[in-house]
């Protein structure tokens, strides 16, 4: 095969003038045909996942709710800071201007531009490898099945991984400009600037590093470019002095990512770097099988540890990867490139072999980088194949005659079968990260063994479960519509109290089963899922499997910010706490907002121990106890998490019922029943929505701890949420008023109670309106409008109490601005409201009266319905062929004649249309007046 590389005219030297494979020499129509299936191949990697909205794997914490990304926060502070026990300022930066160009809601953004920075990698690519010796249409097709290989479907879908992308695209900028202006000071800048930016990226671009060793250690462009030269291709000093900026670089950034991870460090696999050396035997063959045919990839990968040389599976993958590595290099038409793409593939893993370990022991984005060089392998060994098989021709001494023509169709052929077939799974792939439910349900079908494939998949669950208990919600609605592709967001639309258990048990059993299996422990925080098992557990009323669940995993508590004997210094200000992990003496670290929730939870499961009639006296009060020490706990670990108060109110409200409610001489057994139906009543409204200090919603940021919450403030909230659970009772449609009545004026008893003990509780003020409007509509529809108005104007009269401080200021304020009811007459005791009688017919017009006319009562609502303006009920008049006369409401008039005449006209009350539901009374309006005849 001729060469397009020259020969040097001094060996000596190291600067080289790269020939005519210069991309800019190359033919106008191959570049636009390059360019294109480019394109449209890397959009086959986020074809099925584009305009889906952000996944909750990662995709809150890095992006939907990064503060270093807000509008607020100043650029210096998106730059200078770390995020995740990560510095990557240029990812960080690329994020920001996709919210600051497209806004927060343009999720397609994100992945369009994955889309195209992963196009862009595939053209820098084919460009390196037209610059180490390549034919066009060979470098065309290492770019082609880089670009659509289904793996790079976890870097470009998953919008977390756009770090991923820009450490590909800035390093392999790096090494193509490396390559192309060796010997160039101009060149060496260039690359140790692009590859800066890549690891400022992401850290594990730290992977390029070997990748620029390699290609020098194997004679750059005069080995790799097919030059036989006769001296000593390697210039030694030339060499070290191109690879000091890269050397200095690789010092740096693994400085930076030691310090960041060490709050992130796991057991290696087997226990020791020794054992982890040898676990990867298995995983570098499973890479080499999912790169060449990759018909079983998963979001995460099961990997049993190889602990000891007596492994069979030591020597089978050993010999595969030897196998494979010397059967290749000995066929390929240049040796030297097959080895740099060998040691390209095996050398992009270095920071993912798991030396520095963490979780996930294999994943498809680590592959990212590496695939490359694998292509490289397969190009040069199917050419040295193919030129072997053709008839020998003229070429220089040493090299494979290239394929012949028809071998060269062949080729071709086979290449665009193998393209097409790696498009078709990537499109498919591609489809499975629209959903969190598709990729963690596919993840452990795919790899059953895999602990952490369960845990993600129970995590999952417990999203699923919180949208069927209310999905109308914003953030249920964003939340349904990353675990369901748009397809099927719709059929998780309601609450569905049965779907939510069903779901809740199969993260309970998911989890139950992925502590059982051997990877468990590397998942990196197993409080973490010991509280979703918990929370699970408690959900569906098994609060003993709770406790079990927590057994062991709650040491003291500890404020984020406080000095504690297990914390690191650094690790304070990141919110992690420093812990030992059981089985190896590595330093662990558990989520502070983890480790809080866990003490909510288990206040939460002690206070479902305290509701179980099953449990003696002695028992359920020893419950309470311990509902307010791990409420008081989870409040001292982290303030911010609010859920834990209104636990500790459920048990206060309990305390209150046994000692200051319970009837006179009322027996233990009493006390303790009337508390239970009291809590029991209560728990259904008692979470964080109503949680406000005066009503005023704090602890938003890190830097804006929540303030203590008084007893007091804890006491109404218990006796609030009774209050509200009888006024949602008493709204049932289909209760007669007088139960209604009687049911609001058991809540009106609480919500006395609660306003007595915290005036400034303005939450409760407003459900005591709500409770005086609806007593208001009760009484009305019993005619008994003395009461009706009184109730009203209380109702009125607390509204116009709230404060603009309240958060139910502007509801109150909007309803005061309705309520205006026409006067009723007031009812005196034992005496009827006046009522006329029916005229009967006549031919004549009937004389004018003034009677009020009767108006059809407003559909029901579960606000107060609105009233219309109407003094006394009428009976209604019988129907005659004019319109009925007025009548003065109290005189009772003789039914006049019939007659033919029209009646004269009058001023009934117009219909008013059904109120819409709202959380607070219906606006009262006041009734239009028609023309048209009474019926």
């Amino acid at each position: 095969m001729a060469s397009d590389a020259p020969q040097p005219s001094d060996p000596g030297k190291t600067e080289v003038r790269l020939p005519a494979v210069s991309i800019e020499a190359t033919e106008k129509q191959f570049l636009a045909v390059a360019c294109v299936l480019l394109v449209a191949l890397a959009s086959l990697t986020v074809s099925g996942c584009l305009n889906e909205p952000f996944s909750t794997y990662d995709d809150p914490v890095n992006v939907v709710n990064n503060r270093l990304l807000f509008h607020e926060t100043s650029w210096w502070t998106t730059v200078s800071q770390p995020h995740f026990a990560q510095y990557n300022p240029v990812t960080m930066i690329s994020y920001r201007l996709n919210f600051e160009v497209f806004g927060r809601e343009a999720v397609w953004s994100f992945r369009a531009v994955n889309w195209l920075l992963h196009a862009g990698s595939g053209f820098l690519l084919m460009w390196l490898m037209l610059a180490i010796g390549l034919g066009r249409w060979e470098a065309l097709f290492v770019a082609l099945a880089w670009v659509v290989h289904p793996m790079a479907c976890e870097s470009t879908a998953w919008i977390t991984e756009r770090s991923n992308v820009l450490a590909f695209f800035f390093g392999i900028a790096a090494l193509a400009v490396y390559v192309r202006r060796q010997g160039s000071w101009t060149g060496l800048v260039s690359a140790t600037v692009l590859l800066a930016l890549a690891m400022l990226s992401k850290p594990a671009a730290l992977n390029w590093i070997p990748i620029f060793v390699a290609y020098e250690l194997l004679g750059g462009p005069y080995r790799l470019g097919s030059v036989q030269a006769k001296s000593d291709v390697n210039n030694f000093a030339g060499m070290g002095v191109r690879l000091i900026p890269m050397a200095v670089l690789g010092i740096l950034f693994t400085w930076i990512g030691m310090h960041a991870h060490r709050i992130g460090v796991m057991p290696p696999p087997g226990g020791s770097k020794f054992t982890a050396l040898l676990t990867d035997t298995e995983i570098f063959g499973r890479y080499l099988f999912n790169t060449l045919v990759p018909v079983k990839l998963s979001a995460i990968y099961h990997v049993d540890d190889v602990e000891s040389l007596a492994d069979p599976r030591i020597y089978m993958y050993t010999l595969v990867l030897a196998a494979a590595v010397a059967g290749t290099i000995y066929l390929a038409r240049n040796r030297w490139r097959a080895a740099f793409g060998w040691l390209w593939f095996f050398l992009g893993f270095a920071t993912n072999a798991n030396l520095i370990a963490i979780s996930f022991v294999m994943a498809d984005r680590y592959a990212y980088i590496p695939a490359a060089g694998l292509f490289l392998v397969v190009v040069e060994t199917v050419m040295g194949i193919a030129g072997r098989l053709a008839p020998a021709g003229e070429v220089a001494e040493g090299l494979v005659p290239p394929p012949s023509r028809s071998m060269r169709t062949s080729l071709t052929a086979v290449a665009a079968l193998y393209i097409s077939f790696l498009g078709i799974l990537a499109a498919s792939r591609s489809f499975v990260w629209s959903s969190d439910l598709l990729l963690f349900q596919e993840a452990m079908a795919r790899q059953p063994e895999s602990a952490i494939a369960r845990f993600y998949f129970a995590i999952t669950e417990t999203h699923v479960s919180l949208v069927y208990r209310d999905g109308n919600t914003e953030v249920q609605k964003r939340l349904r519509e990353s675990l369901v592709n748009q397809a099927d967001a719709e059929r998780i639309i309601k609450r569905n109290t049965e779907e939510a258990r069903k779901a809740d048990e199969n993260a309970f059993t998911a989890i139950s089963e992925g502590l059982q299996m051997k990877d468990a422990y590397r998942y990196f925080d197993p409080l973490k899922i010991r509280v979703i098992m918990a929370q699970s557990a408690v959900q569906f009323n098994r609060y003993r499997e709770a406790q079990k669940c927590l057994e062991g995993f709650l040491p003291p508590p500890v404020h984020p910010k406080g000095p504690d004997a297990g914390l690191l210094e650094s690790d304070v200000k990141d919110g992690y706490r420093a812990m030992r992990y059981l089985d190896f003496d590595l330093p662990y670290h558990y989520d502070v907002a983890t480790l809080a929730n866990a003490y909510n939870v288990a206040a939460e499961a002690e206070l479902e121990a305290f509701l179980d009639p099953a449990n003696p006296a002695d028992q359920a009060r020893a419950s309470l106890g311990r509902v307010i020490e791990y409420s008081d706990r989870s409040a001292e670990t982290r303030p911010l998490l609010v859920d834990a108060a209104f636990v500790k109110a459920g048990a206060i409200l309990a305390q209150e019922a046994m000692e200051h409610l319970a009837p006179e001489g009322a027996d233990e057994t009493q006390k303790l029943k009337l508390a239970r139906e009291l809590v029991a009543k209560a728990r259904p409204n008692l979470n964080s929505k109503n949680y406000f200090a005066n009503d005023k919603p704090v602890g938003n940021a890190a830097e804006e701890p929540a303030p203590v919450i008084p007893l007091a403030r804890l006491k109404a909230w218990g006796f609030m949420g009774v209050a509200e659970t009888y006024l949602n009772d008493s709204q049932i449609p289909a209760l007669e008023p007088d139960k209604a009545i009687q049911l609001a004026e058991q809540g009106m008893v609480y919500a006395d109670k609660a306003v007595a003990i915290d005036e400034s509780c303005y939450d409760a003020v407003f459900y005591k309106a709500l409770l005086h409007l609806a007593l208001d509509q009760y009484f009305e529809k019993k005619k008994d409008f003395a009461a009706s108005n009184e109730h009203f104007a209380k109702g009125k009269k607390l509204l116009e109490k709230i404060p603009p401080v309240a958060r139910r200021y502007e509801v109150a304020q909007r309803d005061l601005k309705t309520l205006q009811p026409p006067p009723k007459p007031e009812q005196k005791t034992g005496a009827p409201a006046t009522k006329t009688e029916e005229p009967k017919k006549t031919d004549t017009p009937a004389s004018k009266t003034e009677p009020a006319v009767k108006t059809e009562e407003p559909k029901k609502t579960d606000a107060p319905a609105a009233k219309t303006e109407s003094a006394a009920k009428t009976d209604e008049p019988k129907k005659t062929d004019a319109p009925a006369a007025k009548t003065e409401p109290a005189a009772k008039t003789d039914e006049p004649k019939k007659t033919d005449a029209p009646a004269a006209k009058t001023e009934p009350a117009a219909k008013t249309e059904e109120p819409k539901k709202s959380d607070a009374p219906a606006a009262k309006t006041e009734p239009a007046k028609t023309d048209a005849p009474a019926k």
